[in-house]
């Protein structure tokens, strides 16, 4: 076995990991002070949910484009995303959807899922993955937010508070168990992310995943020892979330 090989793939797969959590990070710090960049998963759904709580006249239909996503799967989902960053020759009208629109702009048609410069390719795989399970944290954190007694919403008016501050210092505090249980749910979910990396780059850029990465040692390289060692890898990196997960739901269950 080539160590060498496999330290390099194995820290290069954990690096994207890394990239993936520091650019949502970063996302949700500039929307928490700038309110510029509403892109970052929980960040997303929570304002999402606060603009359907606030602006009832939208109605069913607005639940229903959002959620339509999650009858998706993951595969289903990439083919989908497969045909919006398609690339077209110059010569031929733009099919994908994203050339189209760049092309509009008068640049030239890229094959984005090769742009690994600033990790372009992956916030593009990124975006498929909040675009499938923002309707999932929807569900839950609207759940949260119908459950918070109005009483304490009545007594935040009656002291002066505007809407968004009642949102901010009276709503949140008390769905803050249901914001953590989502996070640590997309972090997992991150972390074991396959089907999107596997179905449109396979790992190529500088794209791989641990979970691509143990696949392709696995059935490709058919080097199951590489592949464990993988394995042990990502259990070690779910650990930790999976521990502070466990010790939330004790605090919670003894201030009860």
């Amino acid at each position: 076995m080539d160590v060498n090989l496999f330290v390099s793939q194995t820290l290069n797969g954990v690096g994207n990991g890394v990239v993936y959590a520091s650019i949502a990070l970063a996302l949700v710090l500039i929307f928490k002070t700038t309110g510029l960049l509403n892109f970052a998963q929980g960040e997303m759904a929570l304002f999402s949910t606060y603009i359907v709580w606030k602006f009832t006249t939208w109605g069913w239909p607005v639940w229903i484009a959002i959620l339509l996503a999650m009858a998706i799967s993951f595969v289903g989902a990439s083919a989908i995303w497969t045909l919006v960053y398609a690339y077209d020759d110059p010569s031929e009208s733009a099919t994908g959807a994203l050339n189209a629109v760049w092309r509009l702009l008068g640049g030239e048609p890229q094959t984005w899922l090769q742009i690994s410069s600033g990790r372009l390719n992956s916030m593009l795989l990124m975006v498929i993955l909040v675009w499938l399970q923002v309707g999932f944290a929807m569900i839950l954190l609207s759940s949260a937010i119908k459950g918070v007694p109005e009483d304490t919403l009545e007594a935040a008016r009656i002291d002066g508070a505007s809407e968004f501050q009642i949102f901010a210092r009276v709503v949140i505090p008390q769905i803050k168990g249901t914001i953590i249980t989502v996070f640590i749910t997309v972090v997992i979910l991150v972390l074991k992310v396959f089907d999107i990396v596997y179905v449109l780059t396979n790992g190529r850029d500088k794209t791989n995943v641990i979970a691509n990465l143990f696949f392709n040692e696995l059935i490709n390289n058919e080097q199951a020892g590489r592949a464990s060692a993988i394995v042990v890898v990502l259990l070690i990196a779910v650990t930790p979330v999976l521990i502070y997960q466990v010790r939330h739901f004790r605090a919670e269950e003894a201030g009860r």
